[in-house]
């Protein structure tokens, strides 16, 4: 029953998920998954004491503690015990890259409980950690429209998100321009789906992909309407090979989601991971030609780079690059198409400039470092790079390895072993 209830989430099948963990209830077997199934549908139905009995019996490994951590600290706050949440995850405070996550879960629960003062000092906190997660950052510029401080939200979004967008920030500027406020109000429920949505995306970044497709799947099931967290699993999907489970996840975001044209793009991914290149093309380039905007470009030239024609996908990058030219992800996407078309001094200034704009990103670390290594060129910054992303992201096979080949070429083979 367990392993149903675990296999029906990663793959996104919720009323199959609901239907075993009933059956698990009836049957009076242990089962975390189902626990946690029957927690998420108490919480987001406000029965905040049958959420707790359902998470007090969660008994798995590591990332079901986390799961489990998020929404007990949303039931919590839920019942007003605000200051036992900020103990709670003030513990993890030390844990990259869980801290950046439970800063934001911190600050958010200051925000519903009306502590005006804790939430904004704890807001600034969780973006002093740079994490990426768009959702907790539209909760920040909302607080700050709220209170009165309108140019600091758009500055905030801006900082954040560059011109490029991601699509529900971009529509949040659009808002608070007009004077309206962010979105629907923050509820415990949707504090727990924020808090599992980034959860789910730490552990994608970590090769953990069934405990990242869980903790998406629960987070729809706590806010129907975040579309992010169906991108990201019909993105994480795409990348495992799981075309039907992407296309279903990419169906159920509506045509009025700011996430849309998103969707759309990422319908041509689907066609790449089937190889289908050509269709792919076709694809993201009629999503440009229907003015799909950047991000239409940002996925036409992505695509060219996973099909390896660098050199069609390199000017789209510099024409990007042009009109954004504080997205990080592209100077570093550009510099992967130069280094593969051997246009390595230029390659490197991109890596490096990307770094600029945002020094602790594992991904432009890893590739810095190992290609450094990988020409024989100042293999001591090179070993540092690497090292610096596994602090960042230690659970990446791709980045130990590369850590391994680092200890070789400088001949510490013990190490590298």
């Amino acid at each position: 029953m367990e392993g149903a209830v675990a296999s029906a989430l990663a793959v996104g099948d919720v009323e199959r998920a609901r239907a075993v963990a009933q059956m698990a209830a009836s049957h009076r077997v242990s089962a975390p998954h189902a626990d946690l199934v029957r927690a998420v549908d108490a919480l987001a139905a406000g029965r905040y004491r049958q959420a707790r009995d359902h998470l007090a019996r969660v008994r798995g490994g590591a990332a079901d503690a986390l799961v489990e951590r998020i929404l007990l600290n949303w039931t919590r706050t839920a019942e007003g015990r605000v200051d036992d949440v900020v103990s709670d995850v003030s513990a993890a405070d030390a844990a990259r890259p869980y801290a950046g996550l439970f800063a934001f879960q911190r600050a958010m629960a200051f925000d519903f409980a009306g502590r005006t003062d804790e939430a904004r000092l704890a807001y600034d906190v969780a973006e002093e950690g740079g994490l990426w997660i768009p959702p907790a950052i539209d909760r920040h510029a909302d607080f700050l429209a709220r209170n009165g401080q309108r140019d600091e939200a758009l500055e905030l979004i801006r900082r954040r998100d560059g011109r490029q967008g991601n699509a529900a920030l971009l529509a949040a500027i659009t808002r608070i321009e007009a004077g309206q406020a962010i979105g629907e109000p923050l509820t415990p429920a949707r504090g727990a789906a924020i808090g599992l949505y980034g959860l789910g995306t730490i552990f994608i970044q970590e090769s953990a992909s069934a405990d990242g497709l869980t903790a998406l799947t629960l987070a729809t099931m706590l806010d129907p309407r975040l579309d992010a967290a169906r991108l990201a699993f019909a993105e994480a999907q795409v990348n495992l090979g799981h075309t039907g489970a992407a296309r279903a996840a990419l169906a159920d975001i509506p045509a009025q989601s700011v996430y849309s044209a998103s969707a759309k793009a990422m319908e041509s991914w689907v066609l790449l991971q089937e190889d289908r290149g050509d269709d792919a093309v076709a694809s993201a380039r009629a999503s440009v030609e229907e003015g799909g905007g950047v991000r239409a470009e940002r996925a036409l030239a992505d695509i060219y780079r996973n099909l390896e024609r660098y050199g069609e996908a390199e000017p789209i990058y510099s024409r990007l690059i042009e009109t954004q030219p504080a997205e990080w992800r592209l100077y570093f996407s550009r510099g992967v198409a130069r280094e593969r078309l051997q246009r390595w001094s230029e390659a490197e200034a991109d890596f490096r400039r990307a770094l600029e704009l945002s020094p602790d990103q594992p991904d432009v670390l890893n590739y810095l470092g190992y290609t450094l290594v990988d020409r024989g060129e100042r293999l001591d910054e090179a070993l540092a790079l690497i090292q610096r992303a596994v602090d960042i992201r230690p659970m990446s096979g791709a980045i130990i390895d590369s850590l391994g080949w680092a200890y070789y070429r400088r001949g510490e083979f013990e190490r590298g072993g």
